[in-house]
């Protein structure tokens, strides 16, 4: 009874976050919202297609009264909503930009939300590129591994965006957001049958010293 349990608010979770993110991306292609035309803006000046921006399944976090209206009108608690993670510190202002990481099995474990500030100015601030919203443990899922299923040879990225951007292309990639990889997240490549890893970090030092090591 209490695995049955677990498994249930651990799938409720789950689904909450998934209703979150197509929240966010209905946000992200209202031409109404301003902050929203931004978020939007930046990935066009970065040479993103609006099918590209779809088809990667990105959100704009910049209405957390209406997200939670929205989870309140489904039946989501205030109590689910706060532990789901959403409601992290600097959602939603700070940090715009939205995209899920999923467990193995496919299922929302989190959110990944990055700033779009500029450089200087994310600094300035103490901004760091993403943040992960609380309870999030991205070792334990990869981006992209979902479109990547079945696959014997799969490439391996440390950029999130990146991931979705060339999985998006029909690529089979997976990204880690960062420079290592856990043996969860070998285990479930070897799950999804893959034989082989095409290193392809990114060319600075961190990116070369992960591929050596």
């Amino acid at each position: 009874e209490q695995d049955k349990a677990k498994y249930q608010a651990y799938t409720r979770r789950a689904d909450l976050l998934e209703v979150a993110q197509s929240y966010f991306k209905d946000c992200l292609v209202d031409s109404g919202n301003k902050e929203a035309y931004q978020i939007l803006e930046y990935l066009l000046a970065r040479g993103y297609q609006v099918d590209d921006i779809v088809s990667m399944e990105l959100g704009a976090y910049v209405d957390r009264r209406g997200l939670q209206q929205q989870l309140e009108k489904l039946g989501y608690s205030q109590d689910e909503i706060r532990s789901s993670g959403l409601l992290s510190k600097g959602f939603g202002e700070d940090y715009t930009l939205t995209m899920l990481w999923r467990d193995p099995a496919g299922r929302p474990i989190g959110i990944v939300a990055r700033s779009i500030l500029p450089d200087d100015e994310a600094k300035a601030r103490g901004v760091h590129k993403y943040s992960y919203s609380t309870g999030l443990q991205k070792d334990q899922g990869l981006i992209g591994l979902t479109t990547a299923r079945g696959s014997s040879q799969i490439v391996l990225v440390e950029g999130i965006l990146d991931a979705l951007y060339l999985s998006s292309k029909g690529l089979k990639t997976v990204g880690v957001g960062g420079t290592s990889i856990s043996s969860a997240q070998i285990k479930a490549l070897q799950d999804n049958g893959t034989k082989e890893i095409l290193l392809s970090l990114d060319m600075d030092e961190p990116g070369q010293s992960a591929t050596e090591r």
